[in-house]
């Protein structure tokens, strides 16, 4: 007699109750014995999942400094323009033989950060126990290791991530407030004073009694007010308005980083872009962009965004301020290595090794080259 057919809302069922009661990732769970011998059910297999533990800003690693405690950044200007003079029937000869030496920027400072430690131990006749052969066994010790150098690439991914989010809130506020009277103003620094934005071309050597407006109004100023372009605020891309507005902003300041300008670094003088940009932006940003203006557009190539784009899923805490995406010449942030090493460590009477993996590094924000931080407010 044949057997009824099964439905497949039958079938659905039946599968969803054996699932459900059966062992699955279950870590209280108990052997089990064969029934006649009463041995030992076995593991059929064991079974890892190794994690992709990668540091995904490759681009931002610097070199390899062993030596020294600081990274010093100077800068100096461009040299003024005189008009051409042969002395025959105006100016003063001697002129000629007093020295025009070049104005220097004040120097800033990055320091080592603290150097790191990761540790890992192995024992020497622990896990074979849980193991039937040798590969398996040396493919846990191998993790085990490997986990040290996967520790330090995440170390120094969210590193990377944190010095961008300090860079973006640098370029969000650089101005030094100018106080009449108080304030010795350096070349390498921009100044604010009455919510404007101001560089000075010539150190001071004592503060003056005059505000900043006042100074720049002056004939042959050394005092120039400028518009400050290290950061703007455009909406998170949602739709296409936002999307095709987000695209000029990055599109203008990419054009812009092109050229020697002012303003559009930390210290207000700024180098070209020559060896080209980056863009970090929050994710779940570009697919907005992608779909709503690239897609849409007749000609995707008139939108496209003239910059490397790096997506990142954090930018250290500074995103909790509302930024969303920072545009940087390439040589402007880098993480330079000090030092890397790994010492093995034998405990004979515990019969274990262990191993301790040593890194430190120094974190390099240039105060001369392009940065424009996106904030959403």
């Amino acid at each position: 007699m044949a057997q009824s057919r099964m439905t497949l809302k039958e079938l659905k069922t039946m599968i969803a109750s054996m699932i459900s009661s059966a062992v699955i990732a279950d870590s209280s769970f108990v052997a089990s014995r064969e029934g006649i011998s009463q041995l030992i059910n076995k593991v059929m297999a064991e079974i890892v999942i190794d994690g992709s533990f990668v540091d995904k800003l490759p681009e931002l690693d610097g070199d390899y400094y062993e030596f020294g405690d600081y990274l010093e950044e100077w800068f100096t200007g461009l040299v003024p323009a005189k008009a051409f003079n042969n002395f025959e029937t105006s100016g003063n000869p001697e002129d000629t033989l007093k020295p025009y030496r070049p104005t220097f920027d004040e120097t800033v400072y990055s320091e080592r950060l603290e150097k790191q430690t990761f540790a890992t131990t192995v024992d020497n006749d622990l896990y074979q126990v849980a193991f039937t052969n040798a590969t398996d066994y040396g493919n846990l010790v191998n993790l085990v290791i490997k986990r040290l150098y996967d520790s330090l690439s995440v170390w120094k991914y969210q590193t990377k991530k944190s010095i961008l989010g300090k860079f973006a809130n640098m370029a969000h506020n650089p101005a030094i407030a100018y106080t009449t009277n108080s304030t010795i103003c350096k070349v390498g620094h921009i100044y604010s004073q009455s919510s404007k934005y101001y560089i000075t071309n010539k150190n001071w050597t004592a503060a003056v009694n005059n505000s900043l407006a006042t100074l720049a109004a002056q004939s042959n100023p050394y005092v120039f007010e400028v518009t400050l372009k290290t950061f703007t605020t455009a909406a998170v891309p949602v739709d296409s308005t936002t999307s095709d507005q987000f695209i000029k902003v990055i599109k203008a300041a990419c054009e812009e980083a092109q050229f020697v300008s002012e303003a559009t670094s930390l210290s207000g003088s700024t180098i070209g872009a020559e060896e080209g940009l980056t863009l970090y932006i929050l994710k779940g940003v570009m697919p907005v962009v992608e779909v709503e203006s690239l897609s849409a557009a007749f000609d995707s190539s008139k939108l496209a965004i003239p910059a490397k784009i790096v997506i990142i899923d954090d930018f250290g805490g500074e995103e909790n301020n509302n930024l969303y995406a920072l545009l940087v010449d390439n040589r402007g942030i880098k993480l330079h290595t000090n030092y890397q090493a790994v010492r093995e460590q034998e405990n004979a009477q515990g019969d274990y090794w262990t191993y301790f993996l040593h890194y430190q590094a120094t974190g390099y924000i240039s105060n001369h080259t392009f940065v424009k931080a996106i904030y959403s407010a």
